[in-house]
């Protein structure tokens, strides 16, 4: 957001930030899950982001993918591999009308886009 805000500052119009859920909380609330026990890590991550996602997936606590659509049969393929894949859900579009919740990875719906937020629960 802030490099969309810094442009629509450069180009002479006032910005505002409002405070909101972060689409990760969302995406928890709507799975039914806890992102966090008592004094368990909690890792938002990029799924395509610096930190490969082998390591991503060896951090202890709850890891959280963000924007995983593009990169979703690799996030799949790297959760089977690591043994996660049991303890993984998906929410998709979260708080849009075209919201899916994907308790079964292996179960996908081919039409997951770019807002997809996998939580892997340790």
């Amino acid at each position: 957001f802030f490099y969309v805000m810094d442009l629509v500052r450069a180009a002479g119009y006032e910005t505002v930030m409002i405070p909101g859920v972060p689409s990760f909380c969302a995406s928890s609330a709507a799975l039914g899950r806890s992102l966090t026990e008592m004094n368990q890590p909690l890792h938002i991550l990029p799924a395509g982001g610096r930190l490969s996602l082998p390591e991503a997936l060896a951090l202890p606590g709850t890891k959280v993918l963000m924007k995983s659509g593009s990169a979703i049969g690799q996030s799949v393929q790297a959760l089977k591999r690591h043994g996660l894949l049991e303890k993984a859900a998906l929410v998709a579009d979260c708080g849009l009308p075209t919201q899916k919740v994907v308790e079964d990875l292996e179960k996908l719906p081919a039409d997951i886009g770019y807002f997809a937020t996998i939580v892997v629960s340790e």
